[in-house]
């Protein structure tokens, strides 16, 4: 079946459109969910809720942007109301926005293979991670996460730095143990980590 067909099938309600929709896009979307939920059984939940979401709002799309862009924005919701009820940030506060240490190399992200960057950023604390995500994987800006995650701009945006901060010192150590351990560092792979290097949006900062 083409996409088109898929998306069509949906709307009419076919079974078989809907099994399609989930060979096509389930292995994707489970990933995107597990970047904001470490246990694979809740991520399992919520990969159906977040399914049960997008064939009941099918007639929503449009055909405007990708339609995968438009899956994903459904599943990141389904994760972020799960988070929401679990309060991952309900401790944060609005606090001056931390500076960054000089000791994290700038370009340590770059010397990671995506698999190795996403263990390491799943090392961080629910909250961090989060924001993380929403923010350098998403590209939400802060008055979005803010919205989706009930909290102020000024938490989201420092949380996003503390993330930052946190996830350089785990790079660095990583790095640092490999070099010990092999001898000649660590192997550079080819798959980069999207993080984006761009400016924030404006009136997000």
């Amino acid at each position: 079946m083409t996409l088109e067909e898929i998306i069509e099938g949906c709307r009419r309600g076919e079974a078989e459109a809907r099994r399609e929709l989930y060979v096509r896009y389930g292995s994707s979307m489970y990933g995107v969910l597990k970047r904001y939920v470490c246990d694979a059984a809740t991520a399992e939940d919520l990969l159906h809720d977040g399914f049960v979401t997008l064939y009941t709002r099918m007639s929503d799309y449009r055909g405007e942007g990708p339609f995968e862009g438009w899956c994903r924005r459904i599943f990141v919701n389904t994760a972020m109301s799960h988070l929401r009820r679990r309060s991952p940030l309900k401790d944060a506060e609005d606090v001056e926005t931390p500076r960054l240490h000089g000791s994290v190399p700038p370009t340590a992200i770059d010397r990671l293979s995506l698999e190795e960057l996403k263990a390491c950023v799943d090392t961080l604390p629910d909250g961090y991670r989060t924001v993380f995500n929403l923010h350098a994987v998403e590209e939400y800006g802060y008055d979005e996460i803010a919205r989706m995650l009930g909290i102020s701009e000024a938490t989201a945006r420092s949380q996003y730095l503390r993330a930052r901060q946190r996830l350089g010192e785990v790079i660095v150590r990583r790095l640092r143990h490999d070099r010990e351990t092999e001898g000649h560092g660590t192997t550079i792979g080819s798959d980069r980590f999207p993080v984006p290097h761009r400016g924030r949006k404006k009136g997000n900062e």
